[in-house]
């Protein structure tokens, strides 16, 4: 067998390891390309933005793209893109209006593999360093999931398959679904896939209805989405209108951390 000089097997050796190095580089710059949005994407939705008069602008992450401007419910934020938003598969479409509701209304309602993926990563969280106390850090919705059981309610029974509901009072989230929002939700399996995050919340005087995005964006899965929240907006409201039924029913006691 005949013996490779020192020279030669540097030579190899070097040449190797640029390659490997290219190919990780290239690998990983490939691997950023496939989670910026398409720019058809994009042009779709600049244009559906413009049939509604919104302005849009380009997000500052990973190419995405915003929408702003006014509705008869409210001032309306769109978002399309890389949002790394809590428990999410990136890209993500995200849709609020602040429509001046009560800020202390919180309501949450999420898909039932979403919310089992955030108490995974509250409890790796807080057991890791053996914290008694939610970290600041945490998110509203996943502070939400953390100190309030879900919610068994007769609204909630043709949802219960797929979501998951979270509410200090419970009583906001029946007035919620009720007049035809549990009915859109349900109708929201027949376009959007199963094992697609939903997030639908109300805070700080707005709602906010967040989508995994997978597949294309289409004007049809964005007339639904705002169809969605228009709804939830506009039964959120009177959730906001029966303060009294709020005053006759307490809070649900918060449950331990871990």
């Amino acid at each position: 067998m005949q013996s490779v000089p020192p020279t030669t097997a540097r030579a190899n050796w070097h040449e190797t390891s640029h390659l490997s190095s290219a190919s990780v580089m290239w690998s990983a710059v490939w691997s950023l390309l496939r989670r910026r949005p398409p720019k058809p994407a994009a042009g779709l939705l600049r244009s559906w933005g413009r049939s509604h008069g919104w302005v849009a602008q380009p997000l500052a992450t990973q190419g995405g793209w915003g929408l702003s401007g006014q509705s008869d419910l409210g001032a309306v934020r769109v978002e399309w893109g890389t949002l790394t938003l809590d428990g999410l598969r990136d890209p993500v479409l995200r849709l609020r209006v602040d429509a001046g509701l009560p800020p202390r209304l919180q309501m949450l309602l999420l898909s039932r593999g979403l919310a089992e993926r955030l108490e995974r990563a509250i409890y790796t969280r807080l057991t890791a360093t053996a914290q008694t106390r939610l970290d600041p850090g945490f998110s509203e919705p996943m502070r939400w999931l953390a100190m309030y059981p879900p919610l068994i309610l007769p609204a909630m029974k043709p949802l219960r398959e797929r979501f998951r509901a979270v509410a200090p009072a419970p009583w906001t989230v029946q007035v919620w679904l009720e007049g035809g929002l549990a009915e859109a939700l349900a109708e929201s399996w027949t376009w959007l896939p199963g094992n697609q995050a939903m997030q639908l919340l109300t805070l700080r005087g707005r709602v906010e209805l967040r989508l995994e995005v997978s597949g294309d964006l289409s004007p049809e899965l964005l007339d639904r989405a705002w169809g969605l929240l228009q709804r939830a907006l506009r039964q959120a409201h009177l959730v906001a209108a029966e303060p009294a039924r709020g005053q006759k029913m307490q809070p649900v006691p918060s449950r331990p951390l871990v």
